[in-house]
């Protein structure tokens, strides 16, 4: 009971994560999550309370990846940036499916339906991480400009993500890991 508990969790997050990030928040509803992925839409509520409980568990997941991921490499903005690229492009290489990921990301930091609260608790998460200071100690070298450093973070991961999205889905050579850094420092 317990594994196909776990199965239908699975095939419900996996289908949330594509509509959330195609969609936004705003514009996926339950019933396109349970077409998706082929369980009723009384079942996802069952699983996981409401709609916003399910986007916000996929968001915390996500963001607690990177920062994990983040805290894993070298200790300057731009070796951990070069870095973040190179692993990027590997996962999506390996993995086609970490594309929905990705563009689910993109979403959530950039769309304005996000729930508050769940932008309240990433910042939080965000601000407890050594990312924020190792921002704050580039912008300080004038290795990135000034500004708020979760701002400076998301103008990143943004930049990132759309690029390798593109390349990866038009089949196109990836531009060097300098050349993200070059509009990091531009903009």
């Amino acid at each position: 009971m317990a594994e196909r508990r776990k199965a239908t969790d699975e095939k419900i997050y996996r289908a949330a994560v594509i509509e959330f990030g195609e969609n936004g928040y705003s514009n996926t509803t339950l019933a396109s999550v349970a077409k998706s992925s082929g369980i009723t839409p009384g079942l996802i509520v069952q699983n996981f309370g409401s709609k916003e409980n399910l986007f916000r568990k996929i968001a915390i997941d996500i963001n607690t990846r990177i920062q994990q991921e983040l805290v894993s490499y070298s200790s300057t903005w731009e070796l951990r940036c070069m870095a973040i690229v190179e692993n990027t492009i590997k996962m999506l290489n390996s993995d086609p499916e970490t594309i929905h990921y990705m563009k689910f990301y993109v979403s959530l930091i950039t769309s304005l339906d996000t729930p508050e609260d769940v932008i309240k608790e990433l910042l939080e998460m965000y601000h407890k991480t050594p990312t924020e200071k190792i921002v704050k100690d580039a912008q300080a070298k004038g290795d990135v400009l000034d500004g708020d450093p979760f701002t400076v973070q998301s103008l990143f991961w943004i930049n990132m993500i759309n690029t390798i999205c593109f390349c990866f889905t038009y089949k196109l050579d990836y531009p060097p890991t300098e050349w993200f850094l070059q509009v990091i420092r531009k903009h």
